[in-house]
């Protein structure tokens, strides 16, 4: 997860510089949503482990009680 977390930083650093001295409003859109990618896939991904996990457990428990 860190290299992941350290390309989108990467990315985010050249798309905004190159997207501000050529003058692309659009590629520093996407520098932007590189960096929020960079800050929201790990707990993101975690939530999403945690509830998949959570609700398999709990099929396991009611299928136990029948």
């Amino acid at each position: 997860m860190f290299y992941l977390q350290l390309l989108f930083s990467v990315l985010f650093i050249f798309f905004t510089a190159y997207g501000y001295v050529k003058n692309k409003r659009n590629i520093m859109l996407a520098g932007a949503i590189c960096l929020i990618v960079a800050t929201a896939a790990e707990p993101l991904l975690t939530g999403v482990n945690e509830g998949f996990l959570s609700s398999q457990e709990q099929a396991k428990y009611l299928q136990q009680k029948d």
